[in-house]
């Protein structure tokens, strides 16, 4: 996801802004397809570090 200005965010800039709703449907996405994202504190830090894609459920 881009920004006002065209960059494009990492994951953590895109979680920082989503509003209550997005937020518990990422949250359900993380429950439901644990597989699909990281496991421990280091692969979360890389995982957030990434580009965020145009998609939430993609991120």
């Amino acid at each position: 996801m881009r920004d006002e200005y065209g960059r494009i965010n990492n994951r953590a800039q895109i979680i920082r802004s989503l509003d209550k709703l997005r937020l518990a449907h990422f949250l359900t996405l993380i429950v439901e397809n644990p597989e699909e994202y990281p496991k421990n504190t280091m692969e979360w830090l890389d995982w957030l570090n990434a580009e965020s894609g145009d998609n939430i459920d993609k991120l």
